[in-house]
């Protein structure tokens, strides 16, 4: 019988929070050995990853779920080769989610945020307009804009991959990596519709397991040696 590790940790309900119908289910060592690689491969590329957890009868699975801004170098190339009006719209998408999710993070900063937001799309629109060697100048300003204000900061699942889960069994939670921070208040704000579960690896290669649900997070306890 797999031994699992209970989740010691009561999540309170802040008003105003609809309670999400399914609760997370504690996760197993096999589930955080499949987190400590999931986040050692987000470190490498600089670019979150994450799935969900899935519960099969009495069987619970990870299931790891495409970042879809990892196609985003290839998209925007794309766009700056094509000038095609559908990889503008996808790249405007993205980065109107980012912008959304950058100031809910970080609210202090959302007049910059949007300002750069506008301004990358403004002048990604402008690129059909110009040519040559001024062209690729350009195109290689915004992409250092748009890497910066996309690439390494969201999770963005693929929602095939998301849909083909949920007929696998019942989807309990969500799962992304963060790269030495805890939640932040996007995720708090993401809980209140379904349980999030955060992995944030450190620089010494430990992992600190974060369960969230109705806004509030609190830390799973270790199944595992961490560091392995």
């Amino acid at each position: 019988m797999r031994l699992r590790c209970l989740e010691a940790i009561v999540l309170s309900v802040f008003a105003g929070c609809v309670t999400p119908q399914v609760q997370p289910a504690p996760t197993t060592a096999e589930n955080q050995h499949e987190f400590l690689e999931l986040a050692r491969h987000a470190r490498e590329e600089n670019i979150e990853r994450g799935g969900v957890i899935v519960l099969q009868g009495n069987r619970q699975i990870f299931i790891e779920i495409e970042n879809t801004i990892r196609k985003d170098n290839g998209l925007f190339q794309q766009y700056v080769d094509f000038n095609r009006p559908q990889d503008y719209l996808t790249l405007c998408e993205h980065i109107d989610a980012a912008l959304s999710t950058r100031t809910r993070c970080e609210p202090k900063l959302r007049s910059y945020f949007t300002a750069e937001a506008a301004y990358i799309k403004m002048r990604l629109n402008g690129l059909q307009y110009i040519s040559g060697e001024e062209r690729l100048q350009l195109a290689a300003q915004l992409w250092r804009k748009y890497e910066h204000l996309v690439l390494h900061n969201m999770y963005k699942m693929n929602q095939e991959q998301y849909s083909a889960a949920e007929r696998q069994g019942h989807i309990t939670a969500v799962v992304h990596t963060h790269d030495n921070t805890g939640p932040s208040l996007q995720d708090e704000y993401l809980s209140t519709t379904i349980p999030q579960i955060v992995v944030r690896i450190n620089p010494d290669d430990s992992l600190i397991i974060y369960s969230g649900i109705c806004g509030k997070f609190g830390i799973m306890p270790k199944c595992i040696n961490m560091a392995n």
